[in-house]
């Protein structure tokens, strides 16, 4: 099964020719975050350390520890238009596959915060036809998109929250929730903190009668 982390995964201190963005709080209840560098600081050399589960039928199968980080930036084209992306290597640490390496290409636009392709160890990247929007901008509560993943499935995306308490090493933060579904059934949830970015990432399947989950958590981060 194909998953993104962002990091996510997959995923993830802003741009280096970004400013910190505005926060406005429309009406009392509706947030929203006028642009979201923050949410993905994307720099060279940013890393996130996750604590990693693997679970089948709710039985507790691997753990172990991954590394993302920011290793440098590439160009990509898609669909005739040639994009800066920056590539996040993935690789086990702790015992977890450190033999098996992952790249993921991300980039911004205006409207939103992409993956443009991924590959694993030295195979050639796999572009995507389609980039896949992780995130739309500007982000609000309730806010949704879609896009057709690479098995051809219509994945609805939703924003669930834009201040869900999330606590991290003894801190309550506020996160932004995103959660995708195909046909109803969650797929993923992405839980984003400001200034940190993935700090949660839980990604769900079915096959032969059994359920998978995939949890990524963080434990550590250092952002240029």
């Amino acid at each position: 099964m194909k998953y993104i982390v962002l990091l996510l995964l997959i995923l993830i201190v802003s741009c280096e020719s970004s400013t910190e963005p505005e926060i406005s709080v429309l009406s009392g209840e509706k947030t929203i975050v006028q642009y979201g560098e923050s949410l993905f600081p994307m720099s060279i050399g940013n890393i996130w350390e996750y604590e990693y589960k693997y679970y089948e039928n709710d039985e507790l199968i691997r753990q172990g520890e991954r590394r993302h980080e920011i290793i440098d930036l590439v160009e990509i084209e898609n669909n005739g238009q040639v994009n800066d992306c920056f590539r996040l290597e993935e690789k086990g640490i702790d015992g977890h596959h450190p033999n098996s390496t992952s790249h993921y290409y991300y980039g911004f636009d205006s409207d939103g915060f992409y993956i443009y392709g991924h590959n694993t160890d030295d195979n050639p990247i796999t572009i995507l036809a389609n980039r896949l929007p992780l995130i739309t901008m500007p982000i609000s509560k309730d806010q949704q998109w879609s896009y057709i993943n690479e098995d051809n499935n219509t994945v609805e995306v939703k924003c669930k929250s834009t201040d869900e308490i999330y606590n991290i090493n003894g801190n309550s933060l506020n996160s932004v929730v995103i959660e995708a579904s195909i046909n109803g059934v969650t797929q993923y949830l992405n839980y984003y903190v400001k200034g940190i970015g993935l700090v949660l990432h839980l990604s769900y399947s079915e096959f032969n009668g059994k359920n998978f989950k995939h949890e990524y958590r963080l434990i550590h981060n250092v952002l240029l």
